[in-house]
């Protein structure tokens, strides 16, 4: 196999940003996207022999020249073959649109859920390891240590009200 006829997929993430006709051997990135549904395949083909092209396109895509249309938030319309904005489905309820990233995010109120869930982890945590001076005094039957574990006991149970699931998560 010659120099020209080589040809390599490269991740996007390392695709170098340079335009099409400045690259060394006179090479060329296409991305491909699905003939009927124009969504973009995440593959990137570097190739410096058009030849080669038909031989590496997935079945049932289409090459584009370039690589900088957005897989996640671009697709091709089929009927005219132009890139367009897309939105793809939410991953879940629990998921809003960003329009400015494009992207789909944690709706605040997910995200406010997490962060106490978080917070109650590490306040359990902390109770938890003064639990183990009660239970050491418990045992050596000093006063007011059942009373102490009670204490540590309620505490803990409070925090795990920021564990339970949304009730919308329990629903079929």
């Amino acid at each position: 196999m010659t120099t020209e006829q080589q040809v390599a997929v490269v991740p996007a993430s390392q695709v170098a940003d340079v335009p099409l006709g400045q690259r060394p051997g006179g090479a060329r990135t296409v991305m491909f996207y699905h003939r009927e549904t124009g969504l973009f395949s995440p593959i990137r083909l570097m190739i410096s022999d058009s030849a080669m092209l038909d031989a590496n396109t997935p079945p049932d895509h289409i090459a584009i020249d370039g690589h900088e249309h957005d897989e996640n938030s671009q697709r091709v319309d089929v009927s005219t073959g132009k890139v367009v904005d897309y939105q793809p489905p939410a991953p879940s309820d629990a998921h809003e649109w960003n329009g400015v990233t494009r992207r789909w995010q944690l709706n605040a109120a997910t995200t406010a859920k997490q962060a106490a869930q978080i917070l109650a982890r590490e306040q359990i945590a902390i109770i938890e390891a003064s639990g183990v001076r009660a239970a050491r005094e418990l045992a050596l039957g000093q006063p007011g240590a059942l009373d102490r574990l009670k204490a540590i006991d309620a505490a803990i149970a409070a925090l795990r009200t920021d564990l339970a699931p949304p009730a919308a998560a329990l629903t079929p």
